[in-house]
């Protein structure tokens, strides 16, 4: 126990200005994402991102491996060997030099949710942070360890990196080519969190099985023996759906799938001089108290004589409820089309759309006035209107967030393409005429993929009227998601 107090010690001493530069950039992080001040979108906050992250990111990178070389056993002139030392208590010391190094993160990491009111999280994310962090630094401790110097740990990385996916990606594929009932595979329905805890729990025992093999017997070939049963227990214990992960929440027997019934024109606006008709899809009603929200992504109209590729209503919707015929329908937003092309449409034609769609329960969260600066935390989340604008005959309003995830949290399922990975939905109230309006709400990234964010469009309102409108933000919790495509023969479009 004193050898390994006393390496890390050593340790601590040579590399104090390291550890003192990840706490001051870990700081740096905490107000990016754990102040309002930090979110905001400022030319000093886009500099000081980009250095703290980049910067830690490589601070962190090569201070484990440095620390792990001053002990090397690849350089058989090392001083240490020629001593009564305890390898495996040099080892020990590296691993608890990893541990404090993963620490200041997570530390950081579990300030930011406090600020952000998600204080019951901080449990999640730091066994996220200590147990991802061992399962995948012990095998950069493996590979520091055989080398002398830093280009040949690089070197070594990189086979390792492409040997290890080449491996990985053989062994799936051969083990799907057996086609071998009870291969013991998990189950697709298993939920992401289980499988990420049985993944890391392997990938420490093995990591911790290659390094002891190899500090006590100083023979590669034995440590390096231990990852191949490694792999093929990975892939066996991998879904057979997804070599990442179980990510698939609909089977054939619980899809829902939208059955178009009728186009309709649901209104019209104008862009360059040009009139653009929308067209709202009228759907069978789906059977599900839970609200649908659908993002259709593709629209393709085929004629006799050409086919017409339109840019989908790429926007994410609740279906709404409506009639035809007499039968409850649901409808949602499609596309918008030139009012001369849309005239030329004078036959019969079939349409193609490709959406996706997801369920869920729903709950007010906030309520942010349109003001430039305003935030709102919830759970670990912060939420800021960054700025809004009017051009086009439309009101802009730009919403970033910081939505931190963590793989040993148990979750919902994620949306594909829904604004703020689909935890939150929104909607802009008007509190003098006591109405909610039509809004196209729409996703982007931003911050290197730290934030994300959201647009809201809505219809031009005077600057006076501002004051009057307000965001209303639903918490999501979100029970299925998938994709679909749908075909329809043929259709005409409603203009009346």
């Amino acid at each position: 126990m004193n050898t390994v107090l006393l390496i890390l010690q050593k340790d601590f001493k040579r590399y104090a200005w390291a550890l003192i530069t990840l706490a001051v950039l870990s700081l740096l992080q905490v107000y990016l994402f754990g102040t309002s001040a930090g979110m905001h979108e400022t030319k000093l906050n886009a500099a000081l991102g980009f250095f703290s992250g980049t910067i830690r990111s490589i601070l962190f990178f090569f201070l484990i491996v440095m620390v792990v070389q001053e002990e090397t056993l690849s350089d058989p002139d090392a001083y240490w060997l020629a001593r009564p030392l305890n390898r495996l208590h040099v080892l020990a010391s590296k691993i608890c030099f990893l541990l404090v190094v993963l620490g200041i993160g997570g530390l950081a990491e579990a300030l930011i949710l406090i600020l952000n009111d998600g204080a019951t999280r901080i449990g999640y994310s730091l066994a996220t942070t200590i147990l991802l962090g061992l399962a995948i630094w012990q095998w950069q401790i493996f590979l520091a360890a055989q080398t002398r110097s830093l280009p040949r740990y690089l070197l070594l990385l990189v086979g390792f990196v492409v040997g290890f996916y080449a491996l990985m990606a053989f062994m799936t594929f051969f083990i799907a080519d057996l086609d071998i009932e009870n291969m013991g595979q998990l189950p697709s329905e298993i939920p992401d969190h289980f499988l990420a805890i049985i993944q890391i729990l392997l990938w420490i025992t093995a990591g911790t099985a290659a390094l002891i093999v190899y500090y006590l017997k100083r023979q590669k070939r034995y440590a390096w023996a231990c990852l191949l049963p490694t792999l093929l227990i990975a892939v066996i214990l991998t879904p057979r759906d997804t070599i990442l992960g179980a990510d698939i929440n609909f089977t054939d027997d619980d899809r829902y799938e939208l059955e178009l019934l009728d186009l309709r024109k649901s209104g019209t606006m104008h862009t360059n001089g040009k009139e653009y008709v929308t067209v709202t899809g009228v759907f069978r009603a789906l059977d599900t108290d839970q609200d649908v929200w659908v993002t259709p992504s593709y629209v393709r109209i085929s004629t006799p004589v050409e086919e017409i590729n339109l840019d989908a209503y790429d926007s994410c919707q609740s279906l709404e409820p409506t009639t035809h015929k007499g039968h409850e329908a649901m409808e949602l937003r499609l596309f918008s089309m030139e009012r001369n092309s849309l005239n030329d449409l004078t036959d019969d034609f079939d349409i193609t759309i490709r959406y996706n769609l997801s369920t869920s329960t729903q709950r007010e969260a906030a309520r942010l006035p349109v003001e430039a600066g305003s935030a709102f935390t919830h759970n670990g989340n912060r939420i800021i209107l960054q700025d809004f604008y009017t051009s086009d005959s439309k009101l802009s309003i730009n919403i970033e967030s910081y939505l931190p995830d963590f793989v040993l949290e148990p979750k919902a399922p994620t949306p594909q393409n829904e604004p703020l990975n689909g935890k939150y939905s929104m909607a802009v109230y008007n509190r003098r005429d006591n109405t909610i309006l039509e809004i196209r709400v729409n996703g982007s990234w931003s911050g290197w993929g730290t934030k994300t964010g959201a647009r809201i469009e809505l219809p031009h309102t005077d600057e006076k009227s501002l004051d009057d409108l307000e965001i209303i933000f639903f918490a999501r919790d979100i029970e299925k998601t998938s994709w679909g495509y749908h075909d329809a023969s043929g259709m005409r479009i409603n203009l009346n």
